[in-house]
């Protein structure tokens, strides 16, 4: 369903000289006006672009700046005094008779006459964007092109009502407040219309009869207002000279928000109902025929909803009652608009035939089932109750325009801006003091009232303290492990070296097991070794036996070490190593940090009991929280600590929005305004003080957080006594507090094992595997060597054996065996050597170059046997993890301490009998 839009036609005229007068006024009173050129070249030029616009929003914006600059020029220049020199006629010709002329001297007439062509502007580009949703195919487009007409449309009777409201006495007959009154009919008729046909247009299921039944009713009673106004003519109204004042009320009224609107107020007078000016005939003729239209589908609505709800005698009424007002339209106007030439007003004939159709056909319907189905009485028409209209639309300010407000603010900033008397700003800076002061006393109130809270929150340690009471009242009743503050961060450094210890208990276990090993394989060595040099008394044996008994001195001595190391995790320290070593998952460790721990060091285990006697429901998980127990106290606390909070910072915002509003006010068009007719005396004592009371609410609002902040502090010390004389607080505080101070002693406990203890423990057995792992390496070469040794020793003696017997059978003297040679040997002897008895070799030398560990290497000569072999030394000394020797717990110094002692770890210390040996691993 498609509509015809009216659009007011633009009002013509003249250049204006704008130049010659303000130059001639600003070199007057500031002496140059060289700096004020560029607004004025652009003041002229927009008055001679704004004759020859087109009906677009370029156009629009072209008197949107011509209207601001006017704006301004009226509160920044005083147009009396310029007129006094040389006036400035202002030629505009009328909207509806274009013949007629009026000029006039005063700014007013030329405000209105700009205003009146914005208005008709803003109803020309909202009668194009709804062409152009006429023929947008997808419907988001054709939405947006509706909603923008619906913007324009309403914004239109904004600007005539503020036109009404503040010019009076107009010269011109379009610009008559009865005629301004009609066009805001119009323009809030067609804005309603188009919101009415967008609801039909989307509601194809017709689910929405009864929205668009009532929207219809306003539709139509908005342009039946806008014919009840008489058309007399311009030739039959008042009649006003072109010469006439053109008088205004309040030209600067762009802030003042919403401009209300209330057509029964504006037909109060009898002239006001008198439009004098030259209205189209056509223009009557379509307002009255849609005011019978759209009473007509108000009806045909409200019958389709009935219909719905099964009540078929008030459909029938109803439908009946909207084909009687389309009948009722008048032939002549039908004819009028069918003649006017215009496409869209032939659709508006076409929709009165297709609606009459319609309703036709849908009443004989319902008549036809309600004769042969349900028989319900009809009621008659004249009982049937109005319908109520539903108003979907209103007049949007001037000051609500979004293109208005942008280029009157650039305006402002851009255009004469330094043209403000002497005076006025003098009176400024008064205003700005008063505000200034203004703000400080609000400053400090609620400063003071910030400290005061800060004050009573710092003396009761909230709301620290609450926490501290709340988890010990839920450790009470076994709601939750969780510890204070103190106790939590100790607990977590328990955990965190206990999660390292458990981290390395695999590789300690290791350690030790592998100690154990190589301990007992390097016995078996020693023994096997043993087993070589018994019953042998060479020479050369002595030193191995030497090493032998240097290598089970170090064996002893390392496994002395081993109980000092072994004991640092042990003894006084098991518990808590045992307790650590678990991991911090561990249950003795939970328990040990538990609420319910009493002395984990004694190793005992924890179990949470919990006593059948006395049960409260208080103490019960999840139970109801009764108002006066602890739990119901807390919370309170914590409701009243939370509406501080809020109090605060709510403070802090009306503070910063009262800076704001401060910084942003600006009076200076209103002390020019006031000046003209009021002394500075009288604006200090009349005008400061009204403006300041914009600035009321602030304060009461802050005088009313303040006072509901000090009732809040007055419940909160109540509450927090309360909460602290609870026998069952003071119990659960006194456990926390002996909780927190147990967890804290064990804290400095397992630092002081973790430190000392722990860590030397750790590293001292990996240099226990290192030293006993090249001690079984030296321990093997030491075997081989005497294995060698021997073999070598009785090759020999066979030798010798066999030379020894031939000698005695070749010379016949009598021998029976050959001297064996003790401790000697031989080397590859020679052939020639075999006639004679081998002559006495001196016994092998140890030299004391170093080899690879363990090894033994021999140098073949004639005359000697030789080999090498390192003699037994110790890994290099190891240092503990503070920087000094461990120290020996299983010495006692003259205190009766181990732990004061001196480390003798064999680790960490050379051999006292080869000092000389301490290098020996570190070479190899």
């Amino acid at each position: 369903m498609n509509t015809f839009l009216l659009t007011i036609p633009l009002k013509e005229t003249e250049d204006v000289e704008w130049k010659k007068p303000l130059n001639s006024y600003l070199v007057s009173i500031y002496g140059s006006s060289s700096e004020y050129q560029h607004d004025l070249n652009s003041l002229e030029k927009i008055r001679q672009d704004i004759r020859g616009v087109n009906k677009d929003l370029t156009g629009l914006r072209l008197y949107y700046k011509y209207f601001s600059m006017l704006e301004l020029i009226d509160l920044r220049i005083p147009f009396a005094y310029i007129n006094k020199r040389k006036n400035i006629k202002f030629i505009w010709y009328d909207a509806f008779e274009p013949s007629v002329s009026h000029d006039q001297t005063a700014l007013p007439f030329e405000k209105a006459s700009t205003l009146f062509n914005i208005a008709a502007l803003l109803s020309s580009v909202g009668r194009t964007k709804y062409e152009e949703a006429k023929l947008s195919s997808p419907s988001q487009d054709a939405d947006n092109c509706l909603k923008e007409t619906l913007q324009y449309l309403q914004q239109a009777a904004g600007v005539f009502i503020f036109l009404q409201d503040n010019f009076l006495h107009a010269p011109s007959e379009d610009l008559h407040s009865s005629t301004v009154g009609f066009l805001v009919r119009v323009m809030l008729a067609q804005s309603q219309e188009i919101f009415t046909l967008k609801a039909i247009s989307g509601d194809l299921e017709q689910k929405q009869n009864s929205l668009i039944s009532k929207l219809c009713q306003s539709t139509g009673k908005h342009y039946e207002d806008s014919t009840k106004i008489n058309m007399s003519g311009a030739n039959s109204g008042r009649k006003v000279s072109s010469h006439d004042a053109f008088t205004i009320i309040d030209s600067n009224d762009l802030s003042e928000g919403d401009l209300d609107f209330d057509r029964e107020q504006s037909q109060d007078s009898e002239d006001s109902n008198n439009v004098t000016a030259n209205i189209d005939p056509l223009w009557i003729a379509i307002l009255k025929y849609k005011a019978s239209f759209y009473r007509a589908l108000a009806y045909y609505y409200n019958g389709l909803q009935l219909e719905k709800t099964q009540k078929f005698g008030s459909s029938i009424a109803y439908l009946t009652k909207a084909l009687n007002t389309l009948n009722e339209i008048p032939g002549n106007i039908l004819k009028s608009i069918a003649k006017s030439g215009s496409a869209a007003c032939y659709e508006l004939v076409d929709s009165y035939k297709a609606q009459k159709s319609i309703i036709e056909i849908k009443l004989a319907d319902v008549t036809k089932d309600n004769n042969f189905i349900y028989n319900e009485i009809v009621p008659s028409l004249v009982t049937l109750p109005e319908i109520k209209a539903l108003d979907a639309v209103k007049p949007i300010p001037l000051n609500g325009s979004s293109q208005f407000i942008e280029i009157n603010e650039h305006n402002y900033s851009n255009f004469l801006t330094n043209v403000v008397p002497l005076d006025t700003h003098e009176l400024l800076s008064y205003y700005s003091e008063e505000k200034a002061h203004l703000l400080r006393n609000e400053i400090d109130h609620v400063e003071v009232s910030n400290e005061e809270l800060a004050s009573v929150l710092e003396y009761y340690k909230l709301p620290r303290e609450l926490n501290r009471v709340e988890d010990a009242i839920k450790q009470k009743n076994n709601v939750t492990q969780k510890e204070g503050t103190l106790a939590n961060e100790a607990s977590s450094r328990i955990k965190n070296i206990s999660q390292e210890i458990f981290g390395t208990a695999h590789e300690d276990e290791k350690n030790r097991r592998e100690i154990s090993r190589i301990k007992v394989e390097i016995q078996k060595i020693v023994q096997e070794s043993e087993s070589y040099l018994k019953n042998n008394n060479y020479e050369a044996y002595a030193e191995y036996k030497n090493d032998l008994i240097k290598l089970k001195k170090s064996l002893l001595d390392a496994n002395k070490s081993d109980g000092v190391l072994f004991s640092l995790v042990s003894g006084e320290n098991e518990n808590v190593y045992r307790l650590l070593v678990g991991g911090p998952e561990s249950t003795s460790l939970k328990i040990m940090l538990g609420p319910k721990a009493s002395d984990s060091l004694a190793g005992q285990s924890y179990e949470n009991e919990v006593s059948l006697l006395d049960i409260d429901d208080r103490e019960i998980p999840g139970a109801t929280k009764v108002e006066g127990s602890p739990e119901g106290l807390t919370d309170q606390l914590k409701t009243i600590l939370s509406e501080l909070s809020d109090l605060r910072v709510e403070k802090s915002r009306l503070i910063e929005e009262l800076k704001k509003d401060i910084h942003k006010d600006d009076i200076s068009d209103i002390i020019i305004l006031n000046s003209k007719f009021k002394s500075s005396k009288e604006i200090k004592k009349v005008i400061f003080p009204e403006e300041l009371k914009k600035f009321e609410g602030y304060g009461q609002e802050l005088d009313r957080l303040v006072s509901a902040q000090n009732e809040k502090i007055a419940s909160l010390k109540e509450t927090w006594t309360a909460l602290l004389q609870d026998a069952k607080v003071t119990e659960a505080l006194t456990q926390s507090k002996e909780q927190e101070d147990r967890i804290q002693s064990f804290k400095f406990q397992v630092d002081s094992f973790y430190g000392e203890k722990w860590r030397r423990y750790h590293s001292g057995l990996a240099s226990g595997v290192s030293f006993y792992s090249q001690l079984l390496r030296y321990a093997q070469g030491l075997r081989d060597d005497i294995k060698s040794l021997t073999q070598e020793m009785a090759s020999h003696s066979d030798l010798a054996r066999s030379f020894t017997g031939l000698s005695v059978q070749s010379s016949g003297s009598g021998y029976s065996s050959m001297q064996q040679q003790p401790q000697s040997g031989f080397a590859n002897a020679p052939s020639h050597l075999s006639q004679f008895p081998p002559a006495p070799q001196p016994a092998p030398q140890r030299t004391a170059s170093a080899s690879s560990l363990g090894s033994a290497s021999f140098s073949h000569r004639s005359d000697s046997l030789t080999y090498s072999r390192p003699p037994p030394s110790l890994p290099p000394k190891v240092s503990s993890p503070s920087g000094g020797p461990i120290a020996n717990p299983g010495l006692s110094n003259r205190s009766g301490s181990q732990d004061q002692s001196r480390d003798n770890l064999i680790y960490n210390q050379p051999s006292k009998y080869e000092p000389n040996m301490y290098n020996f691993f570190s070479k190899n």
